[in-house]
């Protein structure tokens, strides 16, 4: 019997439809752009109860991510449900942060296990602000651990991002411009590589296809491939 994961088995490819090339904005994604996410990866429970008078969420824990193409880049919706606690975003401390993170290769290389000068780490957190303030999506570029190469200079205030932040979970949306991918050019290059996880301090973490205990955040051999396919929603 096989002692690999499951996920090691087969090979993911996804398809990212097209979006209207002037709505380059970071509005939400509608239903017909989600991808999917193997699955929820609890974290340990805490040895202290959770704090009285809340409920338990009406739902349960969900993150729902979907993504679209155009010449002009692309566009990310993230949809987090079933919270009970405040989301947590601390700039200074990223890796205790709910965020989003989102990996693409634009040429989808997959014979080095190290990443190339097209390969692009982002982390998106869905707000830099207190508690009580309207939020403010953090945007950060970050280098991919043991790269082979690092991908153009990249001007984060290009990217758009917008979110909501409700009772239950949030909303985001991001506009990725061509500008800030290096090596992205969908008329010569449809087949991209992908991977994207959250983390939240209290759910957990999301992964598109392996366990956080495998290296997919530092091995692009590792992620699936992203189709970009030449059609608009009906």
């Amino acid at each position: 019997m096989s002692t690999l994961p499951s996920s090691f088995l087969f090979r993911m490819r996804l398809q990212a439809r097209r979006f209207d090339a002037a709505a380059a904005r970071p509005e939400p994604l509608d239903a017909a752009y989600r991808l999917p996410f193997v699955e929820r990866y609890p974290l340990p429970s805490p040895k202290t109860p959770s704090p009285k008078g809340k409920a338990s969420p009406k739902e349960e824990p969900a993150f729902d991510f979907r993504l679209g193409w155009s010449e002009k880049g692309l566009r990310i919706t993230a949809i987090l449900t079933g919270k009970r606690d405040q989301v947590r975003c601390t700039p200074s401390e990223l890796e205790a942060s709910d965020a989003l993170s989102f990996f693409l290769d634009t040429r989808d290389v997959r014979d080095s296990h190290r990443a190339s000068s097209f390969c692009h780490r982002f982390m998106f957190l869905p707000t830099d602000r207190p508690k009580g303030q309207r939020p403010e999506p953090l945007v950060l570029w970050l280098p991919i651990r043991r790269s082979r190469a690092m991908p153009h200079s990249v001007d984060t205030t290009l990217i758009k991002a917008a979110a909501e932040i409700r009772p239950g979970g949030w909303t985001m949306s991001v506009f990725l411009p061509a500008e800030v991918l290096t090596g992205y050019d969908p008329a010569q290059e449809s087949r991209l590589g992908i991977w994207y996880s959250l983390f939240d301090h209290e759910l957990g973490h999301f992964t598109l296809q392996h366990a956080p205990t495998f290296p997919a955040e530092e091995d692009p051999s590792l992620w699936p491939v992203l189709e970009l396919i030449d059609e608009l929603p009906k």
